[in-house]
């Protein structure tokens, strides 16, 4: 059976999903990281009537979407190390306990987020199951239709046949 109506309004869903998600990254001052830049949709199926949609985006979002629970393991120092420098962070001046001031480099300073990070965990922001919730509100009845449509142009109607 062709699902010709439903994989049009599926694809249309996933574009409308990945706008409100970019839309939610951006609003937090991300539309020019590297999260931001990779989400993009890779496909909308059909197998036998399942359907699947697939996007890729990096695999760090998960860490945005749940959070980080305090007393974790630390995260990669290396990769905060590239953010540091990715945003181009320039690192303050500290004042350790012997009351002597120092400026941290930058793998100290890759070092002690990771330790915070590590300690205090991070807040969850789950953007991409808002984004969820809202575009199956806008779809739900617009699927529904289509998948009608897809059994009506295929030949299944509500009719009984007169014998």
């Amino acid at each position: 059976m062709k699902y010709t109506n439903t994989i049009k309004i599926l694809n249309e869903y996933l574009d409308v999903f990945i706008n409100n998600y970019k839309g939610k990254l951006a609003s937090q001052g991300w539309q020019s990281g590297k999260l931001y830049n990779s989400v993009r949709k890779v496909s909308v199926r059909n197998s036998g009537g399942d359907f699947s949609l697939t996007l890729s985006l990096e695999d760090y979002w998960k860490y945005i979407e749940n959070g980080r629970r305090a007393g974790a393991k630390m995260p990669p120092i290396t990769a905060i190390k590239n953010w540091i420098e990715r945003k181009n962070i320039q690192p303050k001046p500290m004042t350790l306990k012997n009351g002597k001031t120092v400026v941290p480099n930058i793998n100290s300073l890759s070092f002690l987020i990771a330790r915070s990070i590590s300690k205090n965990g991070i807040k969850a922001k789950p953007f991409f199951k808002q984004s969820i919730d809202e575009t199956y509100d806008l779809f739900i009845e617009k699927i529904k239709e289509a998948l009608v449509q897809d059994l009506i142009d295929n030949g299944f109607n509500n009719e009984k046949e007169s014998n």
